[in-house]
This record gives structure tokens, sequence and C-alpha cells, in this order.
């Protein structure tokens, strides 16, 4: 039953990994996950996602900066949706956000989610970032 989008979750909880993935799929998503960064970009080429869920810290504390920030500056990746999803504000009260286009600019991600996101949170976000 797949609507034909793809999502690529790029996370190194597995527990994240295992429960958005079922619900993704339960939408009708195709669904790779990756534990890092870098298996997440290789990932990337094999699977072309329409969208992209992506952890903030994983291998370090700024992986998904980093990962993000390749996507966004390559012109081949640069249209898919990043939505970062992280704990860090709860961890160390650091609070970033992506509201305005100067915020998405800098962060280069489309939105940042605190997690824990619910099931019902990630279905709207999903939705609106493949237009359904």
């Amino acid at each position: 039953m797949s609507n034909g989008k793809k999502i690529l979750l790029v996370d190194d909880d597995q527990d994240f990994l295992m429960m958005n993935r079922a619900v993704l799929e339960n939408l009708g998503y195709s669904v790779e996950d990756a534990c890092t960064a870098k298996e997440g970009m290789e990932k990337l080429q094999s699977f072309q996602p329409d969208l992209i869920i992506l952890d903030l810290m994983m291998e370090h504390y700024d992986s998904g900066f980093s990962f993000s920030y390749r996507i966004k500056s390559n012109p081949k990746t640069a249209h898919i949706p990043v939505i970062m999803v992280s704990a860090v504000h709860r961890e160390t009260s650091i609070k970033f956000d992506a509201q305005t286009r100067e915020e998405k600019e800098w962060i280069k991600v489309d939105e940042f989610v605190e997690k824990p996101l619910s099931p019902e949170d990630l279905s709207a976000k999903v939705k609106k970032y493949l237009g359904e």
C-alpha cells in the first residue's frame, strides 16, 4: 500500500527509528533508515527520498547540522525537505528554531522539531512537506 513517496529517517536511537518507521509505513510511505550520518549519506544516494527526518546529535553533537548542510548545499539534493528532530533543548537548554527564512538558511533545515514527537505530529509534519 505504498503511495510512492519515500522518506529517509536518520537517527542513532533505534527505538525512534523503529517506532517512526512503523508510523510512516502505516501511512503508506516507503521508508529507509540509517543510524549514522555517514550511513544516511549512502542511503540518500541509493534511495533518493522525497523527505528526510534527521536527528541532530548522532556520532557527534553536530552530525545532523553537517548532514543537512551537505544536502542543502548540493543542487541535486537541495530541494529535499529536511525535518530535524532532536532532544537537544531538553538535554542542554539550547533552543534551535527554523521559523524564519534566516533561521532556515542558517540551520539548513526546513523545520526543527523537539523530541518526543507524537505519531499525529509526525504525520502532520510529513504531509505538510510532501504536499498532501
